[in-house]
């Protein structure tokens, strides 16, 4: 009955829809387009319009309280174009329950390119309380959306998802949201996410389905693209994924000043959640309340190119890994990110339950306590490898979010087999010098292979030493005085692997003067010159 009930809820949404239609939407003529929708038309039925595959509805430029879009399914070869027409189409209410609502559509593209001189054609400037920009449900699928402005509004600026009901009919194993797409658009100043696909708890909800208590699970997302868009002044989450199994990545966004709100659980500039895996590579994630990142998905998250700057202002976290939702054998796997971040600790990692091979590698990592850069709950399924850490950017020699020739982070990285990083977060290759640089930005710089470097000098307080392996060998290294006498001895010789390592000096019982730090690996030997100035 109840699945019943829900068949025929739909089928009077497409009455409705119909009967608001019928006599305002039909005409063909106007910016060369199939259908033209007029100023006044607030509601575009695809069925009462016999909107066909392949087809191109325009919009005609308009000031409207709300825009429904309903029934409009073309195919993936021939895709239906919703497209503005003669100039910008904006929406703008503080008491309706929608901005732009996309019901029961697939295969099409809502996109704001049809006027040159608006770069986002279809904007949405204020919605009510509790209401998102864009909304697409009742298990829409196969959507781009593409060049839309959306600001002010009081919950997230794109939803996209289909939550799990009674009926059954869009719930997992029965409908499965397929290709969606979300690229250059311009969200900004809203109370909830600014991206928020899928439903956050892939194990389910309980409903009280006829009276009895029911865990009902939610649809998958499968092929997820989510790039090049700006979003700045979000209130919760910057984008925010759920339940997105397979085909997922998400590059190249700007997401600037999130979690204004500062809701704790709700902060991070991203937050790849339940049931969810993919690429999140190449982003900029500044000047935000939470974590940079949350990761709680299915394991298989690669990570890596990211610029993540200002972060954590609540002075928590720079990254949060959990991992009780991962698929048994896979893990995080963090690569060449440069992550300076406000926060009291940098990586936390709860990692009690199923995943493996968790990975940080060649990272910039900065946090307000030098002493707290790792907190990991299973060092069994943890490896780190080649980063850099610090208290501070000032010892790191960086020009902006670039290494500069003195920093000690060139030609440093290690090559990660099998998790190649061909480029860096400006589509740079890999290497440009002797080796693979640590963090997000390649340098034009180079260093020779086998050095190693001492910094800063002069120093007060604590220099670090930073030095790379070949190949395995026996490794000592000792600070000397001007007269060759041993006077700090930091590795006593011992056979060392092959890999990047990570020292510092103290100048605790030092006099300030000249000192010589002087590495052997095997047979070769290397001194810098090092100043103590108290």
């Amino acid at each position: 009955m109840e699945k019943l009930n829900r068949t025929l809820l739909y089928l009077l949404n497409a009455v409705f829809f119909s009967f608001i239609c019928s006599g305002l939407c039909y005409g063909a003529s106007g910016c060369n387009c199939d259908f033209t929708i007029e100023e006044n038309t607030l509601y575009v039925d695809g069925n009462a319009l016999k909107i066909t595959p392949g087809s191109t509805v325009c919009i005609k430029s308009s000031v409207k309280k709300y825009l429904g879009l309903t029934n409009i399914n073309g195919t993936a070869e021939k895709p239906v174009t919703i497209i503005n027409c003669g100039g910008k189409v904006s929406v703008k209410n503080n008491d309706w329950y929608y901005g732009i609502r996309v019901n029961n559509c697939s295969h099409f593209r809502l996109t704001g390119t049809g006027d040159p001189k608006s770069t986002y054609g279809f904007a949405v400037m204020q919605t009510g309380d509790q209401i998102p920009g864009i909304s697409i449900g009742m298990l829409s699928t196969d959507m781009e959306i593409d060049h839309v402005e959306i600001a002010n509004t009081g919950f997230a600026g794109i939803l996209a998802k289909t939550d799990p009901d009674c009926s059954g009919i869009p719930n997992r194993g029965n409908f499965v949201q397929k290709n969606t797409f979300i690229h250059d658009n311009y969200i900004h100043n809203t109370k909830g996410e600014g991206v928020y696909l899928g439903f956050p708890h892939y194990r389910g909800v309980i409903k009280d389905c006829n009276g009895t208590s029911v865990r009902v699970l939610p649809h998958e997302l499968v092929g997820v693209r989510v790039y090049n868009n700006i979003l700045e002044s979000i209130g919760r989450e910057g984008i925010q994924v759920g339940c997105a199994t397979s085909d997922v990545k998400i590059y190249s966004n700007k997401i600037e000043n999130y979690g204004t709100i500062n809701d704790k659980y709700q902060s991070a500039g991203v937050h790849l959640s339940t049931g969810t895996t993919g690429e999140l590579y190449n982003n900029m994630i500044a000047d935000g309340s939470g974590p940079g990142l949350w990761l709680n998905g299915a394991g298989d998250n690669f990570v890596y190119n990211n610029v993540f700057t200002g972060i954590a202002k609540n002075g928590e976290m720079a990254m949060l890994l959990e991992d009780s939702m991962v698929t048994p054998g896979k893990g995080y796997h963090i690569i060449n990110n440069t992550i300076l971040s406000e926060a009291s600790l940098g990586v936390v990692l709860n990692n009690n339950f199923n995943s493996v091979g968790n990975e940080f590698i060649n990272n910039i990592l900065v946090t307000s306590k030098g002493d707290s850069y790792f907190n990991v709950a299973n060092p069994d399924s943890w490896k780190e490898i080649a980063n850099i850490k610090s208290e501070n950017t000032e010892e790191l020699y960086l020009d902006g979010f670039k290494l500069s020739d003195k920093s000690p982070m060139i030609d440093l990285g290690i090559e990660v087999p099998g998790l190649p990083v061909p480029d860096d977060y400006e589509g740079t290759k890999r290497p440009r010098g002797n080796g693979i640089d640590i963090g997000a930005i390649e340098s034009p710089y180079a260093k020779e292979l086998d050095d190693f470097s001492v910094y800063p000098s002069p120093f007060a307080g604590e220099a670090k030493i930073v030095f790379f392996l070949k190949e395995d060998s026996e490794v000592s290294l000792g600070l000397y005085d001007a007269r060759g006498v041993l006077v700090k001895e930091i590795i006593p010789a011992r056979k060392m692997y092959s890999m990047f390592y990570n020292y510092s000096v103290s100048d605790t019982d030092l006099s300030s003067g000249v000192y010589f730090c002087r590495l052997q690996r095997g047979k070769k030997i290397k001194a810098k010159k090092v100043v103590v100035q108290k």
